[in-house]
């Protein structure tokens, strides 16, 4: 008998059978876009809109997750903005930008490009390195782009013309320039721009941070001498490339808005190079994430990535058997490619080859290597709470999304403990010429590093409630730090940045006086009526802050969210007063100092006097930040120069020992 059963076909099947085959066949290959799953879909009509991701947004969610690393997703956003259809969304806007990516054709998407690869760096757990090294030939990507914004382009001998650098308009609000390099009668030097910030902070994470397959070691001699140089600019020019979210002279942010009058400069004015631009600007930008909803963030800085790529070489390049990083430590000369005996070799010109000469490295890796990840996302917490928070240091009227910045509870305990690294310096010559405008002092100018070993500790101080570190009318009474008429009257003191934040009569605290049984508020700042806070105070206040951020926005009864407002505010208004003060000790081969300083809680930013004892060495100014990994990494600077004045500065890097 003839069977008349209809023959079997997927339409037949039920829908959440083929949901799973489509969600294998989507998985199935390891790298590169699911090709599997559009096969699938090409099979039937019925299947292309049963399947379709208009129809199951879950589906396509499920492969995202399966796809791309996603803990870091769930930990740093509320469940509303990692809906299944905004994931379905997003999996395909990665899928298009790393194709762009392997392609070399980003184009007018190329900033939009570099802000998706620098996220995904931030959410690493091993699924996304994976992508941006085997399919998308990221570090290929990043190799064009350096030879066309990163590296100077040059046209006539070094020192022929001065840098020429771009000054922003008269009406620029932002804080980065234009993402395209600068033209002069000479040379086309790298400019302080979203771009290329964005893309020093991917070339770190990729080629420095992110895996120990990918080791330094592995890059040939022509390419080290091409990325040094591409370090050089960012690491040395201090006066153009800031390394702070905000000037560092400004101790206590936000800081309430500038009078406009006062604020106003003349436009016609010409920049002058050796003055310093302490104006504060907003950082925020916006950018589509997670299926192009709109986010608000600052974007990293260019200095930054580049001294922590630029240290990370400098160590690699020390013979194994020398453990004194006091000698001369500067290797050779290297001009920019082109000009000089010592220049790298012309790369190969397509970008197709440089994609098949990695691809072939990639393969000689051993097999995994790419999953050994040494910083996950988790590392970068801190750094990306800075780039939501830290979006604005100014408090404007009426206007909110300017970010709360760190707080003091997640710069407590940042910086206590032992910290070894190096300090490095360009010749005092050579960064002379560097202000003067000669090229050629900043990509052949000897420098030097010198070792140093920090002992630090941290204090949790109380501000009193009557004085501020912010200007005000004496007749005001809706002073921000001012809680009730009952108050003393507010009085505004002047801490000095070229002093660490200490009164300029202030003296370092001896070791006696720093002991436990000794320890004075007073002493300890310069200023009277500051107090200690006691542990039992620490611990109470931390908890609130601790149930606060698990509580989030809660429902409930009106009576009992009103007390719970009116005990957040209160609690508030105390952490505005606490300050984390610094002191310690250290030696370097200069010989024995002491540190002092205090913490910008703001953004996390550490400002520290380094003063050498009992022989006097001057003072130097240490500003800088702990990233991703434990790393404590900034300038330094002289305190004799003044404020508004560019002085002699150079770089530190530490590291925690304890």
């Amino acid at each position: 008998m003839q069977d008349m059963r209809p023959p079997l076909s997927l339409n037949s099947i039920p829908v959440d059978v083929q949901e799973t085959i489509a969600f294998f066949v989507a998985t199935s290959s390891s790298s590169g876009p699911p090709k599997g799953l559009a096969c699938l879909l090409l099979t039937s009509k019925h299947l292309s809109h049963s399947l379709s991701r208009s129809s199951l947004p879950h589906l396509y969610a499920l492969i995202f997750r399966a796809t791309f690393d996603y803990s870091a997703i769930v930990r740093r956003f509320p469940p509303d903005r990692y809906t299944a259809r905004h994931l379905a969304d997003e999996l395909v806007r990665r899928w298009e930008c790393l194709k762009r990516i392997r392609a070399g054709t980003s184009g007018d998407m190329l900033e939009h490009d570099l802000w998706l690869l620098w996220l995904m760096c931030l959410e690493n757990d091993g699924k996304n390195l994976h992508h941006l090294l085997t399919y998308a030939n990221a570090r290929s990507f990043l190799k064009q782009y350096s030879k066309l914004y990163l590296l100077p382009q040059p046209s006539t001998p070094l020192n022929s013309h001065p840098i020429a650098f771009t000054a922003p308009p008269a009406n620029h609000t932002s804080v980065l320039q234009s993402a395209h390099p600068v033209a002069s009668a000479g040379r086309i030097l790298p400019v302080d721009s979203t771009r290329n910030a964005l893309a020093l902070s991917i070339f770190w994470y990729l080629n420095d941070s992110s895996s120990t397959a990918m080791s330094l070691n592995k890059e040939t001699a022509a390419e080290k001498a091409e990325n040094q140089t591409m370090l050089r600019l960012f690491v040395f020019a201090a006066q153009k490339f800031d390394a702070f979210l905000a000037p560092w002279t400004h101790l206590y942010l936000p800081s309430p808005a500038p009078n406009p009058s006062s604020s106003s400069s003349s436009p016609s004015a010409p920049p002058d190079p050796f003055l310093a631009d302490l104006t504060l600007r907003s950082r925020l930008i916006t950018i589509p994430h997670l299926g192009s909803q709109p986010l608000s963030l600052s974007p990293p800085i260019s200095a930054q990535a580049a001294l922590l790529s630029f240290f990370a070489r400098v160590a690699s390049s020390l013979p194994s058997d020398d453990n004194s990083v006091a000698a001369a430590l500067h290797p050779p000369a290297v001009g920019p490619p082109g000009l000089s005996s010592t220049s790298t070799p012309a790369a190969t010109s397509s970008y197709e080859a440089g994609a098949r000469s990695d691809a072939l490295r990639h393969d000689e890796e051993e097999e995994g290597g790419w999953g050994k990840v040494k910083r996950r996302s988790r590392d970068f917490d801190v750094d990306w709470e800075r780039a939501v928070g830290c979006l604005d240091p100014v408090r404007r009227e009426g206007k909110e999304g300017g970010g709360q910045g760190l707080g003091v509870w997640t710069c407590r305990g940042m910086f206590e403990g032992v910290w070894g690294g190096q300090f490095a310096f360009l010749d005092f010559d050579s960064y002379r010429d560097m202000l003067s405008g000669r090229t050629r002092a900043i990509y052949e100018g000897p420098f030097g590093l010198q070792p140093q070993i920090w002992r630090l500790t941290e204090t949790l101080v109380l501000r009193p409630s009557h004085l501020s570190p912010f200007p005000f009318p004496p007749s005001s009474s809706s002073h921000p730090h001012s809680s009730s008429s009952s108050s003393p009257p507010l009085e505004t003191f002047h801490p000095s940045a070229l002093n660490a934040g200490f009164p300029p009569t202030w003296t370092t605290p001896t070791a006696t006086s720093l002991s436990p049984a000794n320890l004075d508020a007073e002493v300890l700042t310069g200023v009277p009526g500051y107090t200690l806070v006691s542990e039992e105070e620490e611990r109470l206040l931390r908890e609130g802050w601790e149930e606060e951020r698990k509580e989030g926005k809660q429902g409930g009864d009106e009576a009992e969210l009103e007390r719970k407002e009116k005990e957040r505010r209160k609690r508030r208004e105390l952490e505005e007063r606490l300050e984390i003060i610094v002191t310690g000790t250290g030696h370097s081969a200069w010989g024995r100092f002491y540190v002092s300083g205090r913490v910008r809680c703001w953004d996390g930013m550490i400002l520290l006097m380094k003063e050498y004892y009992p022989d006097s060495r001057g003072k130097w100014l240490y500003r800088g930040y702990v990233v991703a990994g434990g790393a404590m990494v900034g300038r330094w600077r002289d305190s004799f120069s003044e404020l508004n004045y560019h002085g002699y500065e150079g770089s530190f890097h530490m590291t925690r020992r304890s």
